[in-house]
């Protein structure tokens, strides 16, 4: 799955173009589920699926859904999104050329990052042969998520910033 904007300044061209070959090389049931405003115009293909906006309650039950998450920017400054799909035990596939995506993937352990066909190739056929895996990576996702990005400690964080400022 993926969410947000469909464009070819945030990977979508190059994510479409790996799918559709790795579909051509490993023939499954595997579809690729694309929410969010379309600019790139997505191609008619029966294992893409365009859902268009959702409510932010559809965004997290079909992320929930999802056997992974998938971040192909390779602009990405922080990636709310990304952490939202993580926070549903979802582990996250990423470009391996955004730094911060990169990050979450190393800290966590909740997901594997690529940087071309043959390593995004590599990264689904590793991830979905092994559903045990996957499930660890979403258990991993979780932690790292409500570990570091719930109220209190981004609270705490907060005024340790400000108090070292003064």
């Amino acid at each position: 799955m993926y969410s947000g904007r469909i464009d070819i300044n945030k990977g979508c061209e190059d994510l479409i173009k790996y799918f559709l070959k790795y579909k051509k090389e490993n023939p499954s049931e595997l579809k690729l589920v694309f929410t969010g405003k379309d600019i790139l115009i997505l191609p008619t293909h029966p294992d893409i699926l365009f859902k268009g906006f959702v409510s932010e309650e559809e965004k997290f039950r079909l992320m929930a859904g999802a056997s992974m998450f998938i971040m192909p920017s390779p602009y990405e400054s922080f990636s709310v999104v990304t952490l939202e799909a993580m926070a549903q035990r979802t582990p996250v596939l990423v470009n391996g050329t955004c730094e911060v995506l990169v990050d979450h993937v190393m800290q966590s352990g909740g997901g594997v990052i690529y940087k071309d066909y043959a390593s995004f190739s590599a990264a689904l056929n590793g991830s979905m042969s092994n559903q045990s895996r996957l499930s660890d990576m979403g258990s991993r996702a979780k932690e790292y998520v409500v570990s570091r990005y719930n109220y209190d400690r981004i609270r705490k964080n907060l005024i340790e910033e400000i108090e070292a400022c003064e």
